[in-house]
């Protein structure tokens, strides 16, 4: 019993300095509201969302063409991150069509040509991994079908 006795308070005294320590955190910091999930898919693409179909359709284009580039100057190895911002952009498309107020059946169209894109852009991307693939140059014909469907439905310039 002496000896339990013994080890539970030098099991005390290590454990004082750390509760004495803590971590050094404000109370400004303690008391910040959490980070809400847009701010983490923020962070983790490194790159602001879309806040309308027409910049979400720029966005993905400007995207597509980093990674044409890149296959097309053999550093496919370059296109590895648009591949990934192009799938989490992709993922916001439908939403902000339907904001845009586009009918039932423009919808049903855009969300096709998304899932043609995450389908075709998912094999570039396993490609690059080492994984059963594609080359870009093997679904650029489906890529160039998906966008022209999304620019079929952007709202007309001013």
């Amino acid at each position: 019993m002496r000896r339990l006795n013994f080890f539970a308070c030098v099991a005390l005294v290590a454990a004082l300095p750390l509760a004495v320590i803590g971590c050094n955190r404000t109370a400004e910091e303690a008391n910040r509201p959490p980070v809400s999930i847009d701010e983490l898919e923020s962070e983790h693409a490194g790159r602001p969302h879309a806040e309308t179909y027409a910049e979400a359709v720029e966005d993905l284009d400007a995207l597509r063409s980093q990674i044409s580039e890149a296959s097309a100057a053999g550093d496919i190895e370059k296109a590895h991150d648009p591949l990934h911002d192009i799938g989490h952009s992709l993922e916001h498309v439908v939403e902000l069509a339907n904001k845009q107020g586009l009918g039932a059946d423009a919808v049903a169209e855009i969300s096709a040509a998304v899932e043609k894109l995450l389908d075709a852009f998912g094999k570039v991307d396993a490609k690059l991994h080492d994984e059963p693939g594609a080359e870009y140059s093997e679904v650029e014909a489906d890529v160039d079908a998906a966008f022209a469907t999304l620019r079929k439905h952007l709202p007309a310039a001013p």
